[in-house]
């Protein structure tokens, strides 16, 4: 979007995908947090809070040289005017036909969100608070195969997993498993299907930075989720997201930088710190929020970041390093520009004529029809306009 690792923290450099870089250990009993609370409610505030910040933002916003346009948008969310409530995209492939693949959109007010690649709106699904989302292909279950969509819902502190139906390009209403979490308050998400021992799971984390990894146990009549490690970051984290092409979890600390783990259920929890992840990047603003891979081959591909605090998009590259390679912007044209992103996701799939190299998916923190304000919505970018500038 395999090789098999097993190390500890007492080996610094036990391959290339974790070479040359700074290391932290990770354990769950020895945590402690020393930031001071209300440095961290000020520091967490976003533009819509903040004159200050929405002014900053902007200006930082400014300095950003890259720009492209989006290409569809969907209907604003249901929700009170003003409310800060659409969060997290994630894409479904649809693999006999791309052209009909799915966007869903989670409400964190409300819900679920359906919507096709032009953004027109399929089906809504009033499952609570629902804050991110992501997409799991071929979990095999009572002996069918299927795709899945798992989320946070922040009404039950709990990780809610649907079946997707393909045939009717919607998800069944009822999950087939809702899994209690024991963070604080269930926030980023994202699943892992590690092939080689073709188990899926399911990761959740909270905003005191714990992180569960939980194996969705398939084995028997009644889907169960079994918790097989847990770790933490320092601050609050929310976007996650598995590169299975080399089992790593990408990790975002909104007021910190990115962090990349093993995620094979045998490893251990030493954390690398992607080193132009942080404020010593001039690019970065934080906060650091939705994370998202583009595979282009074995060797190749990116890892894309929204940026908050500049109201941008910072993309690194796959490589051991994962070294910074440049940023970019969303602004007006047809469809209103992107300020403030949460979620995003991105597929490498050719999806259509019009989306040869797949699309990029962000969620707008503040939308616009016209000079009006309207409320938050999702948008829809060829991926081959960030392709087109990362040449």
């Amino acid at each position: 979007m395999i090789k098999t690792l097993k190390y500890s923290t007492c080996i610094l450099c036990i391959s290339s995908l974790f070479s040359c870089q700074l290391k932290q250990s990770n354990n769950i009993e020895n945590k402690e947090f020393t930031l001071q609370d209300s440095i961290i409610a000020e520091r967490n505030k976003e533009a819509r809070e903040d004159s200050l910040k929405m002014a900053d933002a902007l200006r930082l916003q400014a300095k950003v040289t890259n720009s492209i346009n989006a290409d569809y948008e969907t209907p604003p969310v249901s929700s009170e005017a003003g409310e800060d409530a659409a969060d997290d995209p994630a894409i479904w492939v649809n693999k006999n036909n791309p052209e009909k693949s799915l966007i869903i959109g989670t409400n964190k007010t409300a819900g679920l969100h359906i919507y096709d690649l032009k953004g027109r709106e399929l089906q809504f699904i009033a499952a609570g608070e629902i804050n991110n989302a992501d997409v799991g292909y071929d979990f095999l279950f009572n002996n069918q195969k299927m795709d899945i969509v798992g989320g946070t819902n922040r009404t039950k502190t709990s990780v809610d997993i649907w079946q997707l139906d393909s045939d009717q390009l919607r998800l069944k209403e009822q999950p087939l498993i809702s899994i209690p979490s024991s963070v604080d308050d269930v926030y980023g998400f994202c699943f892992y299907h590690d092939t080689k021992a073709d188990k899926h799971y399911a990761y959740v984390n909270g905003k005191n930075g714990n992180i569960e990894q939980w194996w969705l146990n398939n084995k028997t009549k009644d889907l169960k989720a079994e918790l097989v490690r847990s770790f933490w970051v320092k601050s609050q984290p929310e976007g996650m997201v598995v590169d299975p092409m080399t089992n790593t979890l990408y990790v975002g600390v909104e007021e910190d930088a990115i962090y990349k783990f093993s995620a094979l259920e045998s490893a251990d929890t030493t954390s690398i710190k992607i080193k132009e992840s942080d404020i010593n990047n001039p690019a970065i603003s934080y906060d650091i929020e939705g994370l998202s891979v583009y595979r282009m081959s074995e060797t190749e591909g990116y890892l894309i970041a929204s940026i908050q605090g500049s109201f941008s998009y910072a993309v690194f590259d796959l490589s051991d390093q994962n070294n910074y390679i440049t940023s970019f912007k969303i602004t007006n044209d047809i469809v209103d520009g992107v300020e403030e992103t949460d979620g995003l996701d991105v597929t490498n799939v050719a999806l259509s004529p019009e989306f040869p190299n797949g699309i990029l998916v962000v969620q707008d923190g503040f939308n616009k029809d016209g000079d009006q304000d309207v409320n938050q919505n999702f948008k829809i970018i060829s991926f081959e306009k960030i392709l087109m500038l990362l040449k």
